[in-house]
C-alpha cells in the first residue's frame, strides 16, 4: 500500500505541476484515515494473536473473525469519511484544496480492499507464508505501475486515485485464491458473518469503555 503511493507521487512530482501533487497528498492524507482501524487491527491484534496459534481450525476462525471485524470498520470510516470529505477538506486544509475530494473519495473507497489486505498479509505473516504477501504487493506496485501510464496523462491526479483502488482490489483478488490455497481457509470462513461476531465485537466495546472509565 505505502509503496503505492510512493509510486503515485513520485510519478506525479514528475510529469505534472506541483499544485497537482497538493492536491494528491491532500486526498491521500484524507483517505488514510479511512484505513486506520483496520490498519490497526491487523498489526497490532491480529498478528500477534494469530501468531500464536498453532495450525488448526481455531486459527482459521479467529482469521475470519479479524478479517470480518477489519471490514466493519472500513466500511464504517468509508461511509463516515466519503460524506465528510468535502467539510475535512475546506476545514483542515482550505476551500483552495476543494478540488481534491474527488480523489480523496476515490481513496477512501481504495481503503475497503486495502484493510482486507492487511489483515491477508497478518495472516500469512502467522502462517509463515511472507512470499504470498511479497508477492501481493509486487503485484499491487506492477498494476499501479501500468494504471498510471493509461490514466496519468488523460486524468492526472484522479488518474493516479483510480490506479491505487484498482491495484489494491488486484491485490485483494490474488490475496483471496492465495488465501485457500496457501492457509486452507476458505472465503467464507472469511467473510460470512455470524452472530458470534456481534458477541465479540459488543464484549470488545464493553471492554473498551471499562478500560476508559478506569483511565
Amino acid at each position: 500500500g505505502m509503496c503505492n503511493l510512493r509510486l503515485d507521487q513520485l510519478l506525479l512530482s514528475i510529469f505534472l505541476p506541483p499544485s497537482i501533487l497538493g492536491l494528491y497528498v491532500v486526498a491521500v492524507t484524507v483517505g488514510a484515515g479511512a484505513n486506520l482501524v483496520s490498519s490497526t487491527i491487523a498489526y497490532w491484534v491480529a498478528f500477534p494473536r494469530l501468531s500464536s496459534l498453532p495450525l488448526g481450525a481455531l486459527k482459521s476462525q479467529t482469521l475470519g473473525r479479524y478479517m470480518r471485524l477489519a471490514l466493519f470498520a472500513s466500511l464504517f470510516s468509508v461511509v463516515i469519511l466519503f460524506l465528510a470529505a468535502p467539510w475535512l477538506i475546506t476545514f483542515f486544509f482550505g476551500p483552495a484544496y476543494a478540488e481534491s475530494v474527488g480523489m480523496a473519495r476515490i481513496l477512501i473507497l481504495a481503503a475497503v480492499p486495502l484493510g482486507c489486505n492487511a489483515i491477508f498479509t497478518a495472516g500469512f505473516k502467522a502462517y509463515n507464508l511472507p512470499e504470498v504477501s511479497s508477492s501481493a504487493e509486487i503485484i499491487g506496485l506492477a498494476v499501479t505501475a501500468l494504471a498510471l501510464l493509461v490514466l496519468l496523462p488523460n486524468f492526472q491526479a484522479l488518474g493516479a486515485a483510480w490506479a491505487s483502488l484498482l491495484a489494491y482490489s488486484v491485490t485483494f483478488v490474488y490475496m483471496s485464491a492465495k488465501s485457500y490455497r496457501k492457509m486452507n481457509v476458505r472465503l467464507v470462513e472469511l467473510f460470512l458473518p455470524s452472530w458470534d461476531d456481534w458477541r465479540y465485537l459488543k464484549g470488545l466495546l464493553v471492554r473498551m469503555s471499562l478500560f476508559r472509565l478506569q483511565a
